[in-house]
């Protein structure tokens, strides 16, 4: 069902045009339009008891720009919540309208601030550890009973330390001839052999070009811990500890900082996507030097309490509430309200398109249609459960609710067609059986259609399904056309009442030729056929020249009549083609019985329990899992093309309810 909307148009003074708006999408119900169109509904119905300022109903307006951006915040605030580790999450309960933009660039700031502080000495302590930590593995050394420290003091030589790969140790030591220099090995370091290095100045270069050979990574060594091996150890341990304290000690300040401040975390990450809302919608405004105009649409069982609100927040507001008639060439958003069994197939109606606000909503139909065509085509107890189960499992996904409904849905429509058609996992007589020999209710035993014994039934059946959805699509689409004035389709349209008779004349000619009925019948027939023929070929000067239009024809007599030739022959391809594409519903439920017999087949040549076992579980996996999409698709088709073509626009624009964490798509604007 599409709700009725109604379109308010808010004004007041300009100074509380901010704190309005964002009022209205903190509300999260309201579907901002265009002022202008408001402004316009307001001039051509005015009404005195709205009190509209004369400045706004004569004046000029001009329409509202953004505010500064606020990516640089956006930036800071998104790296705040990386660091504290906090998920983005939007609170409405905690967004103050009194809350500046200023006051939220300023906290984010200063909280930005003081997170780079203590991350700034939590980093600059890392790398001093982490320059110790290489320095300590120096451990080769501990029995040199030696201060190092004194080597800082040789004039002529330069000493080096680093770490090389063990591969080039045997190198190292072969050319031991070649370098001028002492070397000591000092330690291990991350898989790498460390070494001291203490060069003759004048031979530095070359003994630099042999290292470089072998790749060696020189690490800084740190002057001032040089001393006799133990001692150094004893003391770099000591320093790494008191480091280690400090990390500790920074990162107990920032949880405490983090406890103190995920309030306003939490509260400056819902204004911030309010802010940035804001700035989406704020466009559609329009004011003046003293007041503003904003106009929003809603369903018409919310515009008395949001009007409330607005006037109990602000009493100097005016809002002046119009029916969806009084607007006149603006295209009302559709929101949809339809029965829990309905529901989850708005989503397969809003893939072929969004309902027009004047025509009627096709979810029950399609909802209705679809389960039991899918059903039809795959019915099989056991398989039908599984898509049942899978639509329970999914649904625990926010995300996924409407997929699950449908898998639901579906699933228990092929579980009932799955027992009307004798078949649980691609057994068939194992219900039946089940019911008559275990249970004794023998009165059942003549309830089942099993398709593969009833093939030319089956196929019958599933056009005479066929047949019925396609009238009530005619149904359809008269309700549409005529509550909207097309007569011109509605009435001898060939998805109107004459292509309606059309349809039944020509399906009653079929009959009572296969019946072997009176000629006479079969004449009144083709003479129904032929003045509904001609209906079509002249709808539209007929249509025109009833409600006195001018001219008879839109695009000159010779043009028009060349084009309803062609739209005739169409016309009679369709009808043919729509009522006989509906045998595949017959042809699926026949073979998705041939599969699994093949799959028996397989099972039966194997000769064995565990081939079996096997063929059944792949059989119906690749019957669930390819079948099962295919008919998901089929199924569509039939609705879609059959169908839907017949009577649905699916040209309407979705309600957007403004909401604190969206950022409102302008191209679907009113």
């Amino acid at each position: 069902m599409v709700e009725k909307m109604k379109l308010v148009t808010v004004v007041g003074e300009l100074a509380a045009a901010e704190k309005t708006l964002k009022s209205l999408i903190t509300m999260g119900e309201v579907n901002v339009a265009d002022a202008a169109v408001g402004l316009e509904v307001i001039r051509e119905n005015y009404n005195e008891t709205w009190q509209v300022p004369a400045d706004i109903l004569a004046g000029d307006t001009e329409k509202f720009i953004a505010k500064q951006d606020l990516s640089d915040c956006e930036e800071k605030l998104l790296r705040l919540f990386k660091q504290t580790e906090l998920p983005l999450s939007v609170d409405n309960s905690v967004i103050d309208l009194n809350y500046s933009r200023q006051a939220l660039i300023d906290d984010v700031n200063h909280m930005d601030d003081d997170f780079s502080a203590l991350n700034a000495k939590i980093n600059e302590l890392n790398e001093k550890y982490q320059q110790l930590d290489q320095f300590r593995h120096v451990d080769q050394l501990d029995k040199v009973d030696f201060d190092l420290a004194k080597l800082q003091d040789l004039q002529h030589f330069d000493v080096q330390l680093g770490h090389m790969n063990y591969q080039y140790e045997r190198r190292l030591e072969l050319n031991y001839d070649n370098i001028n220099a002492l070397v000591l090995r000092a330690g291990s370091l991350a898989g790498d052999a460390l070494y001291f290095f203490i060069t003759p100045k004048i031979v530095r270069q070359q003994t630099d070009n042999l290292l470089r050979s072998m790749h060696f990574r020189p690490i800084e060594i740190l002057w001032d811990y040089m001393d006799y091996p133990a001692k150094m150890a004893e003391r770099l341990r000591a320093d790494m500890a008191a480091i280690e304290q400090q990390i500790a000690d920074l990162r107990a300040d920032i949880e405490q900082y983090l406890a103190k401040h995920q309030a306003m975390l939490i509260k400056a990450y819902s204004h911030l996507n309010l802010e940035a809302t804001y700035d989406d919608v704020v466009v559609n405004l329009l004011y003046n030097q003293t007041h503003f105009v904003c106009a929003f649409w809603l369903t018409a069982d919310a515009a008395l309490t949001i009007e409330q609100s607005l006037c109990k927040a602000d009493a100097d507001l005016i809002c002046a509430v119009h029916d969806d008639d009084a607007v006149s060439g603006v295209v009302v958003p559709t929101k949809l309200k339809n029965k829990w069994l309905f529901r989850p197939f708005e989503m397969l109606v809003s893939l072929y398109g969004t309902p027009n606000y004047r025509e009627v909503d096709p979810t029950g139909f399609m909802a209705l249609s679809y389960m039991f065509l899918f059903g039809a085509m795959f019915g099989d107890l056991g398989q039908g459960f599984i898509f049942w189960l899978a639509g329970s499992f999914i649904k625990r996904r926010p995300k996924m609710a409407s997929i699950a409904g449908v898998l639901k849905r579906i699933g228990f429509a092929s579980m009932i067609f799955g027992v009307i058609y004798d078949s649980i996992f691609g057994i068939e007589h194992a219900i039946s059986h089940f019911l008559t020999e275990t249970l004794g209710l023998h009165f059942l035993a003549n309830i089942f259609l099993r398709p593969i014994e009833n093939t030319n039934l089956m196929l019958m059946m599933a056009i005479a399904v066929g047949i019925v959805f396609l009238l009530i699509s005619f149904g359809y689409s008269i309700y549409n056309k005529l509550k909207n004035g097309d007569v011109k389709e509605g009435v001898f349209g060939r998805n109107g009442i004459n292509g309606l008779v059309l349809f039944v004349a020509l399906l009653a000619i079929a009959a009572m030729v296969y019946l072997n009925w009176p000629s006479w019948g079969i004449r009144l027939g083709v003479v129904v056929v032929g003045i509904s023929v001609l209906l079509l070929i002249v709808r539209e000067p007929l249509s025109n020249y009833m409600a006195k239009k001018l001219p008879l024809y839109h695009e000159g007599a010779a043009a028009y009549y060349t084009e309803a030739g062609f739209e005739l022959l169409e016309t009679f391809l369709g009808m043919l083609s729509n009522g006989i594409s509906f045998i595949r519903v017959g042809a699926f439920a026949l073979n998705h019985v041939g599969l699994f017999i093949a799959f028996q087949t397989i099972a039966r040549m194997i000769g064995n329990d565990v081939g079996n076992v096997a063929m059944f579980i792949l059989g119906n996996a690749l019957v669930i899992g390819l079948e099962g999409l295919i008919v998901f698709i089929q199924g569509l088709r039939l609705v879609y093309y059959e169908m839907f073509s017949k009577f649905y626009s699916g040209d309407g624009q979705p309600f957007v309810g403004m909401a604190v964490d969206m950022h409102y798509d302008k191209e679907s604007e009113v």
